[in-house]
């Protein structure tokens, strides 16, 4: 920080700003140019030496929180508790020489006059200080710089003194630099800036200072790095290698991270190449790894990697750890009961809690619809993440609230077991009702997973009888025959099968099996019958349905004749027409008494229906289905038949081409009738007044006659205003476009060929989903590691003659052997991955194929549309005036 300007280093990119100022808060308004306090300008801020200044930042796990916006208002009120930090009454203790000159006769004195000597010296030197007078711890004789004869005394003084954070600034961050600036290469955490005056006595290395930041935190809680205690063997030779290349990544991480353009980065960096040990970009790739192996943070590191490829397009491999993998296979896998437990495990011992899981929690948490089982185990991580800070207790011993960590994490793992007994519950449901169950330990274990003690009190069925069931169906499943003739043809059939099944269920399931199968030649016999009775019935209605037609044309046709009656003819030709009339009423009569003898029919037809129901009621119901299911499709050939005819419809009225539109007439246009009949008027009083004029008739004068046309034209110039305004109406309102009916047909296929690829894209999608995203890196971790085992294998030695004797050759033997079959379990894994990538390369690829198809109907969209605006027409109507022509 100390070559960094206040506001290059924190304001430019802060969310709020404050500075302490009598342990409140005031509120930082920042621009690049000045500091606003209290509406006072403060530039005196951004030109303090800052070298003289410490920054504590405090970064907070972002679990705490719910958003962004929560996150400030938290952090705010944490930075309220912190400016009324303060220390009073505080014992300072202040020590300083102070020399005296003394006469030849001091050498007399004795031990204890020369103490009460030097302590005189003292008391009448300070005796008019405001101060209390020093103590005096030590003295000694020698000489000044003129050899003059002089003692040295060392004193002391202890006061009280007051601390607190006035002055100081506290920042609120969100966002990093590149964020702000749109540039989102990494995200950072949550974080306060809290810069003070480096001289402020807060005890070794900040001790007290530290002990009250750990307190406020712990008041909202919240978790921080001044909260949080990892613990770590701190007395080997591996943590100091750890804390060495902690703070030289460190330095090498803010020089990348505080320019923008790489060739500054690149300069600093070769300042600080003092060594091969320093890091540089040869090494920093080697460096990183090992600061992970060695337990360090591994977001650290990835933020890193991308400040590296982004800004130096440098990249760099940073190898997972082995904490990062084995939290990615149990989110993989779903085991949310161990991933509570090993959370629960690392806050309760300190140790690091994998970054995996606190980015799943996060990802859970923000998310609207999630399974209850992952919302379940989010909220087990972040119980844990949030209590696992310390506190002091009065031994100044760190104590984590274990219980309430027990307690929150307990009570989500109780959520997740109530929920997999339920899955449990409805998976052994569903296999007792398909009859699958063959083996009684297994329900029997199924059984104790959902928490059932008593089979039979929930499922109406015994464990026997369940077993009894699923091996019946099992069984029927698989027979090759389905007729039989007797009961031992059935169990012949059951022995030949592969399952475990005692002799009396045998017999049991054969009888039951033959019981329901009837002898062949009745069955074909009483089908035939029914049958028969179906088709005769099926004749008497379309007997039936005749006989209507023809009742319905004759009563056309007597209404038809009886309207003749009204004709003008004589009596006995009407006479004729009743009679032949009557005769044709006569016979309508007859057939209509014929059709009534045949609706008799469907009373029949109910009564064989009921018969045959009684001898073979899956027949009819068969029959029944055939006559639903054939309704169902005229109903779809109907509805499809109106679809049709919309969309033919549609298509004449594009080949039409014309719209239908209605302007006013100009004379219902702003009163365009009143002022056309004032101009009439005028014109006749004008005509008038010339006339008298011109005949010096009564004393006309010109003044008038000036007036009436001067009002004319101005009443003339609003009807052409008028008149021009309507005449552009028109053309906007005429002009149509026309279309061509086969450009029609094809923007037709086109949507609906859109519509079908869109529904394909989203299977596809939805089976990409289901593979792995990280395949690829999977593959090549996979390679490698067959790569370093055959490595491994050629570099064993089995010590030639001398090794036969000793037993080395032996063991390189069955080394070579035990890597051999690790080798053959990589190829086989790396095959079956290699084979799950071409498939989802396939499912890409016809994905893609989709999206070629859906943008070459756009390419032949826009071409009809460019077509349709080149054969645009205008068509422009003249309407005529009454009273006049336009």
């Amino acid at each position: 920080m100390a070559t960094e300007k206040l506001g290059a280093y924190i304001l430019d990119h802060d969310e709020k700003s404050f500075i302490v100022s009598n342990n409140q808060l005031q509120q930082i308004e920042y621009s690049s140019s000045k500091v606003m306090v209290a509406g006072e300008e403060r530039n005196d801020l951004l030109h303090k030496d800052y070298n003289n200044y410490i920054d504590f930042k405090l970064s907070f796990d972002e679990l705490n929180f719910k958003n962004e916006d929560a996150a400030v208002e938290k952090l705010e009120a944490v930075a309220a508790d912190i400016s009324k930090i303060k220390r009073e009454n505080h014992i300072k203790k202040d020590t300083w020489h102070k020399q005296f000159r003394i006469t030849d006769e001091f050498d007399s004195l004795s031990d204890v006059e020369k103490n009460k000597a030097v302590k005189n010296l003292v008391d009448d030197n300070y005796k008019d200080s405001d101060r209390e007078i020093p103590k005096v711890r030590s003295y000694e004789r020698t000489q000044d710089g003129w050899d003059k004869e002089i003692i040295k005394v060392k004193l002391e003084r202890n006061y009280n003194k007051n601390l607190n954070l006035n002055d100081s600034i506290i920042s609120i961050h969100t966002k990093s630099r590149d964020e702000v600036k749109g540039k989102e290469n990494y995200k950072v955490k949550p974080h306060i800036h809290l810069t003070i005056n480096r001289n402020n006595n807060w005890g070794r290395k900040y001790a007290y200072l530290k002990q009250e930041l750990s307190q406020v935190i712990r008041k909202h809680n919240l978790t921080s790095s001044h909260n949080v205690d990892i613990k770590r063997d701190r007395s080997g030779k591996d943590y100091k290698e750890y804390r060495i290349l902690k703070d030289r990544l460190s330095s090498f991480s803010w020089v990348v991270n505080k320019h923008e353009e790489g060739k500054y980065i690149i300069k600093q960096l070769q300042q600080y190449e003092r060594n091969d040990k320093s890091v540089k970009l040869n090494n920093v790739e080697e460096k990183l790894n090992r600061y992970i192996e060695l337990g360090g943070s591994y977001d650290f590191a990835r933020k890193l990697q991308t400040n590296l490829k982004e800004k130096l397009n440098f990249e760099i491999d940073i190898k997972e750890p082995q904490e990062y993998k084995e939290a990615s296979k149990n989110i993989e896998q779903g085991n949310y009961k161990q991933i509570i437990n090993k959370v629960r495990s690392q806050a309760l011992n300190g140790e690091r809690i994998s970054e995996k899981y606190k980015e799943f929690a996060k990802e859970v948490l923000s998310k609207d619809e999630v399974d209850i089982k992952e919302l379940a185990a989010s909220r087990g991580i972040q119980a844990a993440v949030k209590n696992r800070g310390y506190h002091l207790d009065r031994d100044f011993n760190k104590v984590i609230d274990r219980q309430k960590i027990n307690r929150l994490c307990d009570k989500e793992v109780k959520v997740i077991d109530r929920i997999e007994k339920k899955e449990k519950y409805n998976q052994v449901k569903e296999k007792i009702d398909a009859r699958e169950y063959l083996n009684q330990d297994k329900l029997r274990k199924d059984l104790k997973a959902a928490g059932i003690d008593d089979c039979k009190k929930t499922f109406g069925a015994s464990e026997v009888a369940v077993v009894f069931q699923g091996k019946e169906e099992y069984i029927r499943n698989n027979l090759k025959n389905d007729k039989f003739l007797a009961a031992s043809e059935v169990k012949e059939e059951i022995e030949a099968m592969k399952i475990d099944i005692s002799d009396t269920w045998k017999d049991k399931i054969a009888d039951k099996i033959y019981k329901e199968q009837a002898p062949v030649f009745e069955k074909e016999k009483e089908m035939k019958e029914v049958n028969n009775k179906l088709k005769n019935l099926k004749q008497q209605r379309a007997s039936a349905a005749r006989s209507l037609n023809r009742l319905q044309s004759t009563c056309k046709k007597i209404g038809f004749e009886l309207k003749n009656f009204t004709n003008d003819n004589s009596r006995e030709e009407l006479l004729d027409e009743i009679n032949e009339s009557s005769n044709k009423i006569k016979a309508g009569i007859s057939i209509l008494l014929t059709i009534y003898r045949n609706q008799a029919a469907p009373n029949k037809f109910k009564k064989a229906k009921r018969i045959a129901a009684n001898q073979s009621k899956k027949k009819m119901n068969n029959w029944d289905q055939y006559f639903v299911r054939e309704e169902k499709n005229i109903r779809k050939i109907t509805d499809a038949a109106d679809k049709n005819k919309i969309i033919v419809k549609n298509i004449k009225k594009l080949q039409q081409g014309y719209k239908v539109t209605t302007v006013k007439p100009i004379d219902q246009i702003e009163n365009y009738k009143k002022i056309k009949d004032h101009v009439n008027k005028l014109d006749n009083l004008i005509r008038q007044s010339e006339y008298k004029l011109k005949n010096n008739i009564e004393n006309e004068s010109t003044t008038n006659l000036y007036k009436m046309k001067k009002q004319k034209k101005i009443l003339v110039d609003k009807l052409d205003k008028r008149e021009k305004e309507y005449s552009k109406g028109i053309k906007l309102k005429t002009e149509t476009y026309k279309f061509k009916a086969e450009d029609s047909e094809k923007v037709f296929e086109i949507l609906g060929q859109r519509k079908v690829m869109n529904k394909k894209i989203y299977k596809f999608d939805k089976g990409i989903s289901k593979f792995d995203s990280n395949i690829d890196d999977r593959i090549d971790d996979c390679k490698v590691d067959i790569k370093h085992l055959e490595r491994e294998k050629g570099n064993i030695d089995d010590g030639g003659l001398l090794g036969k004797i000793t037993g080395k050759s032996r063991k390189a033997k069955n080394k070579r052997k035990s890597i051999d079959k690790k080798i053959t379990a990589k190829k086989a894994k790396l095959e079956k991955m290699t084979k799950i990538r071409a498939r989802l390369e396939n499912l890409k690829e016809k994905r893609s194929n989709c999206f070629s198809i859906i943008h070459s109907g756009k390419n032949k969209l826009r071409e009809f549309k460019k077509k349709t605006k080149e054969s645009k027409v205008h068509n422009i109507t003249k309407a005529r005036d009454r009273g006049r022509s336009r």
